[in-house]
């Protein structure tokens, strides 16, 4: 007693705490001495929140962090302020958690001075169930955004713009997610290379897939496709996935331009070739 005062001691944090400051603390020196974009990986350890000092040490230069499969959940499981700190995070990985708040900061947030774009390149929600329809502007603060992963996040009816402000998106993963049709706001995202969205409920593809001049794989395997536009035909498609669907024909223009070679699963690579080419 004497030697604090009387006061009660600091109750200490919990050991995930203890761990994920560390951490933090370890990928930011390392960050700063090394003079390159710094990694933090919080992957599986058990957290229900982010401590206040990861966010600290994370944000004057940490490029990657990884918070997926642990326990955040809740509104305020990644603080709005505390990614807006971030000022070189490129990666964002929060699959398999158990968000039930989109985590990024809206677009209106100008009266508190945040409306700046965030830097972000990748994010991954996979995964995160009790997602549901998102906010208006939910990605409005993320345009130069280029790898989404949705998966088994349900909204069989993406809000009108939803993804509008993606323009610049390379990669969307969308597997699982009740989706009745490839959401308007995707073709129009002209810098496209890969596309899935396996295990839907997709019953048409627009025509104006032929907009996504630079698609390189479409994954639409176990959906509810009847037909495909012949549009199809005139994408440099090297990988298209249509195993699962109720196609009564493939027209002619696909089949004259050579997508149909492309049904059939890619040669299996020599051994040498498999370290370079997983994914």
């Amino acid at each position: 007693g004497a030697a604090n005062g009387g006061r009660a001691p600091m109750p200490l944090p919990p050991p995930a705490a203890l761990a994920a400051a560390n951490a933090a603390r370890l990928a930011a020196e390392g960050g700063n001495n090394g003079g390159m974009a710094a990694r933090l990986d919080l992957r599986a350890r058990g957290l229900e929140d982010v401590p206040r000092d990861v966010w600290e040490l994370a944000a004057p230069g940490i490029a990657h962090i990884d918070l997926g499969d642990n326990l955040l959940t809740g509104e305020d499981a990644i603080p709005h302020q505390a990614l807006e700190a971030c000022m070189k995070l490129e990666v964002l990985l929060l699959d398999g958690n158990r968000l039930t708040a989109w985590p990024l900061p809206a677009a209106g947030d100008v009266q508190r001075g945040m409306s700046r774009p965030l830097p972000l390149l990748e994010i991954s929600l996979a995964q995160n169930i009790a997602l549901r329809t998102p906010p208006p502007g939910a990605f409005a603060r993320v345009p130069l955004l280029q790898k989404l992963d949705l998966s088994g996040i349900i909204i069989p009816f993406a809000p009108p713009g939803f993804l509008a402000p993606l323009t610049k998106l390379r990669e969307l993963r969308w597997a699982r997610g009740g989706l009745t049709q490839i959401p308007d706001d995707v073709y129009g995202m002209e810098d496209m290379r890969i596309l899935r969205l396996p295990d839907n409920k997709i019953h048409s593809v627009s025509a104006d897939v032929a907009r996504l001049t630079h698609l390189d794989e479409l994954d639409l395997t176990n959906n509810d496709l009847a037909t495909l536009p012949a549009e199809l035909g005139l994408l440099p498609l090297r990988s298209l996935g249509i195993e699962g669907n109720m196609l009564r024909m493939i027209r002619r223009p696909v089949i004259e331009r050579g997508t149909q070679a492309r049904l059939a699963p890619p040669p299996r690579p020599p051994p040498a070739a498999l370290a370079l080419t997983a994914i």
